[in-house]
């Protein structure tokens, strides 16, 4: 018993570079920075645009999600937000965004990410439509804050004494937890959504017909050259349908075998690309949450040492 709580103690807690989870910060951050200042550039409905909409949708329409219930519980069940609040936790996020991408009060910037966006998001899916781009990096942002992940490549870092200054090649007990979830998170997601398609349209996802449609639809819809040339060519397609089936399923390998990862990270970059270029879906949000695949330090105090 000993040995295996050993075990299961040193996989997620053996001293790992905190230089890694400052940039998985970064990463995320400068994302969500982008997402809540210019969100037309990484999404196709923001909820970030549509406050004035959603506020003056009738009280019956209102149906909040859980994690908006759990958000507004101090001020009561009756509570709904007003243009005003979504106004100030529109504004919150950016601030929160921006400062946590320097690692200005980086903990205490992070939270206060993870809440306010969390509260604009989860307000727009109370509205009976919901999505899931947005929830990967919220996760990332709420593992991030409970991690010391302004130890160095912060201004937090900057304002200690020069004695106290970790260096960059520094390691930590807790660094390594939170890109671990994270990545079994991805793994997670990656299954659920190979599960879901073979659940739902079986053997017509892999012989090409319903991939070829989603293609066109959505091409048409949204003007993608791109996606109608892929359509039409259905042999691509049926190829394109087992990859995308091969890379959600094998994903999982990448927590068996890390060195992996960038590849897998490299992979599912161009797959999200293309999935824009294509059909427009907006899955941008999942290419910063790759950045708990690389082991940046190794690559990057290689070159400087």
């Amino acid at each position: 018993m000993t040995s295996l709580r050993a075990r299961w103690e040193a996989y997620w807690f053996r001293p790992a570079p905190l230089l890694d989870l400052a940039i998985c910060r970064v990463s995320v951050s400068a994302f969500l920075l982008v997402m809540t200042v210019a969100p037309w550039l990484v999404l196709t409905i923001p909820p970030w645009t549509r406050h004035a909409e959603f506020a003056a949708l009738p009280d019956s329409m209102y149906d909040p999600i859980l994690l908006l219930r759990v958000l507004t519980a101090p001020f009561g069940e009756e509570f709904r937000p007003s243009l005003l609040h979504l106004r100030i936790a529109h504004g919150v996020a950016i601030a929160a965004a921006a400062s946590s991408l320097v690692g200005f009060f980086t903990r205490t910037s992070l939270a206060a990410l993870f809440v306010s966006f969390s509260f604009v998001v989860g307000h727009s899916h109370s509205y009976g439509e919901f999505h899931h781009i947005e929830t990967m990096p919220a996760i990332l942002v709420l593992l991030l804050a409970c991690a010391p992940s302004g130890a160095v490549l912060s201004l937090d870092a900057r304002r200690r004494p020069a004695s106290g200054r970790l260096p960059l090649g520094a390691t930590d007990a807790h660094a390594r937890w939170p890109r671990l979830v994270m990545t079994w998170v991805l793994a997670m997601a990656y299954l659920s959504a190979a599960l879901s398609k073979m659940l739902g349209s079986g053997v017509e996802w892999l012989n090409g017909t319903t991939l070829q449609r989603y293609l066109m639809v959505n091409a048409l819809y949204w003007d993608r050259p791109l996606g109608v040339w892929f359509a039409e060519r259905f042999a691509l397609v049926k190829a394109l349908g087992w990859f995308t089936i091969a890379f959600e399923v094998t994903f999982l390998l990448v927590l068996f075998r890390p060195r992996l990862g960038p590849l897998f990270a490299l992979v599912g970059t161009a797959f999200h690309l293309g999935i824009w270029f294509t059909m427009k879906a907006p899955f941008f949000a999942y290419l910063p949450c790759y950045a708990v695949l690389v082991p940046w330090s190794r690559w990057l105090l290689r070159r400087t040492a």
